[in-house]
């Protein structure tokens, strides 16, 4: 059976100096963990949107690229209408009824 320590012994016990290094030093050690936790953390968020930002900007050039492709088609569209229309533009559609 263990014995069970009295309050004065674990007093005495909890102010031992090689008991109060361990606890400082193991509280010292948990605290490094978590810092470096914390800034690995902090650089895949950062590369996280570092990159998000660049897909972003990806997405974003594409859909200008796409825009202009399509304005380009559609002059080229407006150009080939004029020519077989003899080069004059068509009347505007009257309102007379």
């Amino acid at each position: 059976m263990p014995a069970i320590e009295s309050a004065c012994a674990a007093l005495e016990r909890g102010s031992e100096l090689d008991l109060i290094n361990e606890l400082v030093t193991g509280g010292a050690v948990a605290a490094s963990f978590t810092a470096a936790a914390s800034v690995a953390k902090a650089r895949i968020e950062a590369t996280t949107q570092r990159r998000k930002n660049e897909l972003d900007a990806e997405v974003q050039r594409e859909q200008i690229a796409s825009q202009e492709r399509q304005a380009a088609a559609h002059e080229r569209g407006e150009t080939a209408r004029a020519r077989l229309s003899g080069g004059a533009t068509p009347p505007p559609a009257s309102t007379d009824a």
